[in-house]
């Protein structure tokens, strides 16, 4: 294994008695991950085509409808990416906020039954 190889792993492996830190994010949920990549590449389709429509049907010609619609396809697609991140967000924060709550619950509900298990 080369040096640098085996300085990244290092440096990639917390040392003993660091603490990993449990950052919640939309790239660390696969079903949050995958909503966002489904919203965007439909909404890249659905600007591409609803532009490339409307373009064509103005009597455009097809370089100049097919351009727009290439740029209403980027447009769809950053569109659509901004909403499904900022929804995934919410909701991420929600299901923390829920973990959190039960896990007080269930903490306080053992300090009344005295520590039983």
């Amino acid at each position: 294994m080369s040096k640098k190889k085996e300085v990244k792993e290092q440096a990639a492996e917390p040392e003993q008695g660091e603490e990993e830190s449990s950052v919640i994010s939309i790239s660390g949920s696969p079903r949050a991950r995958s909503s966002v990549r489904r919203m965007k590449s439909w909404g890249g389709l659905i600007g591409f085509f609803l532009v490339y429509l409307v373009s064509a049907r103005q009597g455009m010609p097809m370089p100049n409808a097919a351009l727009r619609a290439l740029i209403g396809g980027i447009v769809g697609s950053t569109a659509a990416w901004a909403a499904g991140v900022t929804i995934w967000r919410h909701l991420l924060r929600a299901q923390a906020a829920a973990a959190i709550r039960a896990a007080g619950e269930r903490r306080r509900q053992r300090a009344a039954t005295g520590g039983e298990t």
